[in-house]
């Protein structure tokens, strides 16, 4: 796997942009069900009956599907930035001896 040099000592990897991607899905889906409390809540100090399907079903789809495209973003995202590291890994000097050459006092 490869791991690239993050803060304080960990590193970033192709599971930590999982893990990212699956906390910014989680923020948008509870967005969309609190949204739907929000209208129920609404409703009922309207009237007392109130057709929770019909309220929760649309806005947790809507929420869900923006989850899903959150998720593949940052997981895209996370990807390209892996590939750039490995390039930028390719293009380092193969070996720890070959130093830029000091000037001659």
């Amino acid at each position: 796997m490869l791991q690239l040099p993050g803060r304080w000592g960990h590193s970033v990897s192709s599971r930590s942009f999982h893990q990212l991607g699956l906390l910014y899905a989680l923020i948008a889906l509870l967005g969309g069900a609190y949204a739907a409390y929000d209208e129920v809540t609404a409703e009922l100090e309207r009237q007392r009956d109130v057709d929770y399907l019909s309220i929760f079903i649309p806005r947790l789809g809507f929420a869900l599907i923006v989850a899903f495209v959150v998720y593949c973003i940052v997981r895209a995202v996370g990807s390209v930035v892996l590939r750039l590291h490995g390039i930028a890994l390719a293009a380092q000097p193969a070996r720890p001896f070959i130093t830029p050459k000091s000037s001659a006092l």
